[in-house]
């Protein structure tokens, strides 16, 4: 199965279920002692497109859930990554993390992740097209 002609990524699978997609990491806290941090995304999709079979983890933000938090879950997602989770959990080479931030609150609070993040942790977030 390869991508479209135009270069666009076919979808191969979707899962939203809740107890397929949760997963959880022990990682280090800031009080230097090991927590387990959970990580439940509110969506994976399987797509094939120009670099390949990737997993994309689809979480939206709606604003429930302090910064704080959300920078902690996204930094379990790297120590998950880091230590195999995406490949012993989805079965998949490579993911990618979507946030979807539908107002400028959210994606004010997105941007404060990247903006404040520790240099070791990269982390990527783009805010999406006003709701529909």
């Amino acid at each position: 199965m390869k991508c479209e002609a135009d270069g666009s990524a076919i979808l191969l699978s979707w899962e939203h279920d809740r107890d397929r997609l949760a997963d959880s990491v022990t990682m280090m806290a800031s009080t230097s002692q090991l927590c387990r941090q959970p990580l439940e995304a509110d969506g994976f999709a399987v797509c094939h497109g120009p670099r390949g079979i990737e997993g994309l983890l689809v979480e939206v933000d709606r604003g429930t859930e302090p910064v704080g938090y959300l920078g902690r879950k996204y930094a379990g997602y790297l120590d998950w990554w880091r230590q195999g989770g995406h490949a012993r959990r989805f079965d998949v080479d490579t993911v990618r993390i979507l946030t979807v931030a539908p107002t400028s609150g959210e994606r004010r609070d997105c941007a404060m992740l990247v903006w404040n993040r520790p240099r070791e942790k990269p982390v990527a977030c783009s805010g999406l097209a006003p709701r529909m």
